[in-house]
């Protein structure tokens, strides 16, 4: 059966994350990978939209775009986990390649953006992510499921995150955003 471009493409509303099922998660109750693009492209909102009202200048547009994006390659290449995304080479090529194949080619400089964290709109999704899987982690730990692992790991890549050059001179900011969304249930 031939699929296309669009059905490729939302396929990630079935496909359960990976990471979660490697520590014992039941794929019934696993994270989707469309689930967390929702978180990601949610929080992405709600920082955005609180730096904005903080006078930073951040384009909402860009960011909400790059957000729904940030995992529509896994739709052709799977949900490749963490530890083996971290050391392929070119990540770049990869996620090219499968927007290619999606029709989405032409937004691969978004990508870009939040794999290299250059840009506070790419950054600002990257911490997203991070948070995203924090959240649902600390979900899964209050239901009984070991992994602290995933939430720590994401706690130090936020701390890590805001260290970057494009989201250090906003530190403050985004620290106060986050106590404001959260309270002191992040941890961060």
């Amino acid at each position: 059966m031939k699929y296309s471009k669009y059905e490729k493409a939302v396929s990630i509303k079935n496909l359960a994350r990976t990471g979660w099922m490697n520590r014992g998660i039941p794929p019934a109750l696993a994270e989707t990978v469309a689930a967390h693009t929702f978180e990601v492209t949610f929080l992405t909102l709600l920082i955005t939209k609180a730096l904005s009202e903080r006078g930073i200048s951040v384009d909402l547009g860009k960011a909400l775009m790059i957000a729904v994006l940030h995992d529509v390659p896994e739709a052709v290449a799977g949900d490749i986990v963490k530890w083996s995304k971290d050391r392929l080479r070119d990540i770049e090529k990869l996620n090219e390649e499968a927007l290619n194949e999606l029709g989405l080619g032409s937004f691969k400089e978004l990508l870009k953006e939040f794999d290299e964290k250059t840009t506070l709109e790419g950054t600002l999704v990257k911490l997203a992510d991070h948070l995203a899987t924090m959240l649902e982690a600390k979900r899964y730990i209050k239901r009984g499921y070991d992994v602290s692992d995933i939430a720590e790991g994401s706690a130090s890549a936020i701390k890590k995150l805001l260290k970057t050059p494009t989201l250090s001179q906003y530190k403050q900011e985004v620290q106060e955003v986050l106590r404001e969304l959260f309270g002191k249930n992040t941890g961060l």
